[in-house]
């Protein structure tokens, strides 16, 4: 579609809303756009880090965060009981939010765990997967920010865990290789999700 307005000569903005996985973002852009939009200052020093030559005609607009901050307006406030832990998958492999899974149901031996999976995960092969283990749920297309039962938040690289974080939980993730040279871990740093011991 870029291709399209660059081709007629028609103004646009173009929005990226994380900082990862920039060249495949704009790999198919035969050039590079004028107009960005993004969630915060973290995106845009992405963008100029990668694209250091090509971005410097492009003018940045910065929303900051307005989902979130919403989140944080409506949620935040709650009072929350630690009964249910929430996870969080990642699009990393279920082996790899499995191991993290099984570590949150044996140091958590009386409570539930919640698994919000991926969009992209085929749920069916999710519930298969943890049909021995009756103290997980498997969740898609779902949030839990009204549920005054949840308190912990765990994941590896998503970034739900901000959105959890701006809605009042308490946060952590899992270390993983999948967070080496990551530019993802400037977000859990700057929002101090706190790093699972």
């Amino acid at each position: 579609m870029a291709n399209f307005f660059f081709n007629n000569k028609i103004d646009f903005y173009c929005y990226v809303d994380s900082n990862v996985n920039m060249k495949i973002r704009f790999e198919n852009f035969s050039k590079f756009p004028k107009k960005i939009i993004t969630l915060n200052r973290i995106v845009i020093s992405q963008i100029k880090k990668e694209f250091f030559k090509e971005s410097r005609k492009t003018r940045f607009y910065d929303l900051k965060m307005p989902y979130q901050n919403n989140l944080k307006n409506k949620y935040s406030h709650y009072l929350r009981n630690d009964q249910i832990i929430l996870y969080l998958s990642s699009h990393i492999g279920i082996f790899e939010d499995k191991k993290n899974i099984k570590i949150l149901t044996k140091h958590n031996h009386n409570k539930k765990v919640y698994v919000i999976i991926h969009p992209r995960e085929k749920k069916d092969f999710w519930i298969k997967k943890f049909k021995m283990e009756k103290k997980v749920k498997i969740f898609q297309d779902i949030n839990f920010y009204k549920n005054k039962n949840i308190k912990k938040v765990y994941g590896v690289s998503t970034m739900a865990l901000i959105n959890y974080k701006f809605a009042g939980f308490d946060v952590f993730y899992f270390y993983s290789k999948y967070l080496v040279n990551n530019p993802f871990m400037k977000f859990i740093k700057h929002y101090k999700i706190k790093k699972v011991i």
